[in-house]
C-alpha cells in the first residue's frame, strides 16, 4: 500500500459570475455613497418635521419573546427583520432536556443527529448551516464543517433563553450566518438573585454532575455566575483491540504488527463549564465563558475486525466588553469586543493532533431613530482577526493504513496555519408604515476569501388584525472556507439564498399557529467527509415547511406541537478517492474511483409534540413523543446506500418543587420508554440510538 496523493478540486465558475474585484468595488462604493446621501437626507428631513422623537426604538423592555441577535437590541420576535423565535426560560424549566441538543431537536426547522463525538446540528437539511452564537459570540471556528464547538454538556442551568434565526443572517453577524443562527443568551443578575446548586445523575448522556449558580442584583450593578462538572455515560462499544500503531519510538513506518494489538477500554467522558458576568446598567457588561470537555469514542474498521479508541477535548472560552449609550433622544451607539479562543486535542490510537484558534474582534454601531420613531437607521463596522495554527488536515483516510500487510507506509497529515483578517461595513434601515413593518440591509465583508461578496436582505411584516400576521424575508448568506478547501485551488465560497414566508394565527390566549415555508438555492456547496474529504461544489434547491403549535385546552394542560418537512433536489455528491497507489518507474502514481453519495441525511419529516400538565404550583408531569422519518447514507466501502428506518420516541417525567421539609427541587426523566431500539447515520458508521434511560435531578435554592 502506498501514501495516498493529492487530489486537487477544481474551481467551477461560469462566466457570468466571473465579475472583477474592480467592478464590485465600484459597485459597493457608489452603493456607500447613496448610503450616506440617503441617510443625509432621512437625517435632515426627520430634523425639520420632527423636532423631537416621541418613541423610543433603540432600547424596549422586557418581553416573553425578545430577542437580540437579529439586530444586536432588544426586540419582540416578530418585529424582529428576520423568521425568529426563542425558548424562554420558562419552556427550558418545563421541557425534559437534558442539554441543548435536546431543547434544539424539538424545535421545527432542526434535526439534532448523535453521531461519535457529540452531535450534528442540521437546519432546513443542511448539516453545519447554522452559526453557533454563546452570548453572541461564534463558537469555533474553520476547523471542520462537520465539527460543532458547541459543549455537548453545556448546562442548562446558566441559560436565560436559546434565540433563534431561520434564514440567512449574514447582514450584522457577516459569513457562516448560513441557514440560521442560533444565540445562547445566558442568565444575568438581573435575572437570578440568590444561590442554587444541585446533582444531576443517571444512565442517560450526563450519568452523574454537580451544578452551582449565583447571582445578585443592586441599584444598576448586577452580577451573575454558574458553574457546572461530571462526566457523562460511557459508549456501548467501549472495548477495543488496536493500540499502537505511530509508534513514538520510531521515526519511520508504523509499528511493528506484534506491538499493535493488545486491549483496553474507554474512560467515561469528563466535562467542566463556566459562565460569568457582570454589568453596570447598559454604559458596560463584562461577560466569560470557559468550557472543558473530554470525549473518547472507538471507531472500527469497514473491512477488519479492528476497533481503536478515538478522543476530541476542547478548551474554549471568550472574554467580552460591550456597551451601549444614547447621546441624545433619539441617537446611540452600540460597542462590543472580545477574545475567544478554541483549543482541541484529538488521539487517534497512539496519536495525538493539537491545534489552536484565536479570534479578536471589535464591532461599532450606530443607531438612530427617524420619523417621529417610524424608522430606525443601523450602521457599523467591525473588524475581526482569526489566527489557526497546527490545523490537522489529512491527505488520505488514515484507517486503510491499519491493516496487518502494511509494514512501511504511514498516512499523510499536515499541519496548517493560516489567518483570516475581515474588514466589515453593514447597514440596515426598519420602517413602520401603520400596521406593516418594512426593512432591508447590506454588508460588505473585506478579506481575501470573500471575493468581494456583498450579503444583504429585505423584507416586511404585516399584523393584518389581532388574529393574523404575516412576514416575509429574503436574503443570502456566503460561507467561509474550511481548512480543507485552503489547500486546494481557490474555491468560490458556498453561496445561498432564501426566502421565507411565516404566517400567524392567534384565535386567543389558548390557540397559537404557526406556519413557515421556505425556500433556497445552495450553490457551490461543499460536503466533507471523513475518508473522501471535501466534494465537488454541489448546487441544490431546498424547500420544506415548519408548523408549530400551542394550544391550552385547560389552564393547568400545555400543548405544543412541531412538525418538520424538508425536501430537496435531486443531486449526488461527487467525490474522487484515491483507492491506492502503486510505484511505476520510480513515481508514485495515484488511482481514483469516482463516488458519489446522497447529499443529506437529516430527515425528509420529523415531528414532535410536548405535553405538560400542571397538578399544582409544585408539581408538574410532561411527555414528549417524537418521530424522525426515515434515513439514508452512503459509507466509503459500503456497495449501496443505506437506509434507516423511522422511529416514534417516548420520553416522560415529572418535576417537584419545595419538597420534603428541606424544600428542594426534584426532577425526575425517564427518555426513550417504550426502549426503541434503533440505529442514526454517524459521521463513520451507524451509531446507535440510546436505549432506555433515567435521569434525576436534585436542587436546592438558597
Amino acid at each position: 500500500m502506498g501514501n495516498k496523493g493529492k487530489y486537487k478540486i477544481r474551481k467551477l465558475m461560469s462566466q457570468n459570475r466571473c465579475m472583477t474585484a474592480g467592478t464590485w468595488k465600484f459597485r459597493f462604493r457608489f452603493f456607500a455613497l447613496l448610503v450616506c446621501l440617503g441617510s443625509l437626507v432621512v437625517f435632515l428631513a426627520d430634523s425639520v418635521c420632527h423636532a423631537e422623537d416621541n418613541t423610543d426604538l433603540m432600547f424596549v423592555g422586557e418581553d416573553l419573546k425578545v430577542i437580540t441577535t437579529a439586530s444586536g437590541r432588544e426586540e419582540g420576535a416578530w418585529k424582529a427583520p428576520v423568521i425568529a423565535d426563542a425558548i424562554t426560560r420558562d419552556q427550558i424549566e418545563q421541557s425534559l432536556a437534558s442539554g441543548l441538543s435536546d431543547l434544539l431537536d424539538s424545535e421545527p426547522g432542526f434535526f439534532i443527529s448523535p453521531i461519535e463525538a457529540g452531535y450534528d446540528i442540521y437546519l432546513r437539511g443542511i448539516s453545519g448551516s447554522a452559526l453557533m452564537l454563546n452570548d453572541s459570540v461564534p463558537t469555533g471556528g474553520g476547523l471542520n464543517k462537520n465539527y460543532n464547538s458547541i459543549s455537548p454538556y453545556l448546562p442548562l442551568e446558566s441559560i436565560k433563553r436559546i434565540e433563534i434565526i431561520k434564514g440567512p443572517g449574514s447582514v450584522l453577524w457577516g459569513p457562516d450566518a448560513f441557514a440560521g443562527i442560533v444565540n445562547i443568551v445566558p442568565l444575568t443578575g438581573k435575572d437570578f438573585q440568590g444561590a442554587e446548586t444541585g446533582v444531576r445523575f443517571g444512565s442517560s448522556s450526563i450519568e452523574q454532575s454537580v451544578f452551582m449558580r449565583m447571582g445578585g442584583e443592586k441599584g444598576d450593578k448586577n452580577w451573575f455566575m454558574a458553574i457546572s462538572g461530571g462526566k457523562g455515560s460511557q459508549c456501548d462499544k467501549d472495548e477495543y483491540n488496536f493500540i499502537r500503531f505511530w509508534d513514538s519510538d520510531r521515526q519511520f513506518g508504523p509499528a511493528s504488527p506484534d506491538l499493535r494489538y493488545g486491549s483496553g477500554s474507554v474512560d467515561n467522558p469528563e466535562f467542566c463549564d463556566f459562565t460569568g458576568n457582570t454589568g453596570l446598567g447598559r454604559l458596560f457588561k463584562l461577560s466569560t465563558s470557559l468550557s472543558f470537555y473530554n470525549m473518547p469514542y472507538t471507531r472500527t474498521a469497514e473491512s477488519d475486525d479492528l476497533t481503536w479508541r478515538e478522543s476530541n477535548q476542547a478548551f474554549s472560552g471568550f472574554i467580552k466588553l460591550e456597551g451601549s449609550k444614547k447621546y441624545n433622544f433619539s441617537s446611540g451607539f452600540r460597542w462590543t469586543g472580545y477574545m475567544s479562543w478554541f483549543d482541541t486535542k484529538t488521539d487517534i490510537v497512539d496519536l495525538e493532533l493539537k491545534s489552536r484558534d484565536r479570534v479578536l474582534f471589535g464591532e461599532l454601531v450606530h443607531e438612530k431613530t427617524v420619523f417621529g420613531g417610524n424608522g430606525l437607521i443601523t450602521t457599523g463596522v467591525s473588524v475581526r482577526n482569526e489566527e489557526i495554527e497546527d490545523l490537522p488536515v489529512w491527505d488520505s483516510y488514515y484507517p486503510d493504513y491499519f491493516s496487518s500487510d502494511n509494514l512501511s507506509f504511514l498516512p499523510w497529515w499536515d499541519g496548517y496555519d493560516y489567518s483570516i483578517n475581515t474588514t466589515s461595513v453593514f447597514g440596515q434601515y426598519q420602517h413602520t408604515i401603520n400596521q406593516v413593518d418594512l426593512w432591508a440591509g447590506l454588508r460588505w465583508d473585506d478579506h481575501e476569501y470573500s471575493g468581494g461578496n456583498p450579503s444583504y436582505n429585505t423584507g416586511l411584516s404585516w399584523h393584518l388584525s389581532n388574529q393574523w400576521r404575516i412576514k416575509a424575508a429574503y436574503g443570502n448568506a456566503y460561507q467561509t472556507p474550511v481548512a480543507k478547501q485552503l489547500q486546494e485551488e481557490k474555491t468560490d465560497m458556498e453561496n445561498i439564498e432564501t426566502l421565507s414566508v411565516q404566517a400567524e394565527w392567534e384565535p386567543g390566549r389558548d390557540l397559537l399557529v404557526d406556519v413557515t415555508g421556505f425556500g433556497s438555492r445552495l450553490r457551490d456547496g461543499y460536503v466533507q467527509d471523513p475518508a473522501l474529504g471535501l466534494s465537488a461544489p454541489v448546487n441544490r434547491d431546498f424547500y420544506g415547511m415548519e408548523v408549530k403549535v400551542t394550544y391550552s385546552p385547560l389552564k393547568p394542560l400545555d400543548i405544543n406541537c412541531g412538525l418538520s418537512w424538508v425536501n430537496g433536489s435531486d443531486s449526488d455528491v461527487h467525490f474522487r478517492y484515491n483507492d491506492y497507489s502503486y510505484f511505476e518507474n520510480g513515481k508514485i502514481i495515484d488511482h481514483y474511483i469516482d463516488i458519489y453519495e446522497p447529499y443529506a441525511r437529516a430527515p425528509e419529516i420529523s415531528f414532535v409534540s410536548d405535553l405538560t400538565f400542571r397538578v399544582n404550583k409544585n408539581i408538574s408531569l410532561s411527555a414528549q413523543c417524537r418521530y424522525i422519518g426515515e434515513r439514508t447514507a452512503r459509507y466509503l466501502l459500503d456497495d449501496e446506500v443505506q437506509t434507516y428506518g423511522d422511529v416514534w420516541l417516548l420520553d416522560a417525567g415529572a418535576k417537584f418543587k419545595n419538597i420534603f421539609e428541606w424544600k428542594i427541587d426534584a426532577d425526575i426523566t425517564v427518555k426513550n420508554l417504550m426502549d426503541e431500539q434503533y440505529l442514526q447515520p454517524g459521521i463513520y458508521g451507524p451509531v446507535q440510538g440510546e436505549g432506555v434511560s433515567l435521569e434525576i435531578k436534585i436542587g436546592k435554592e438558597f
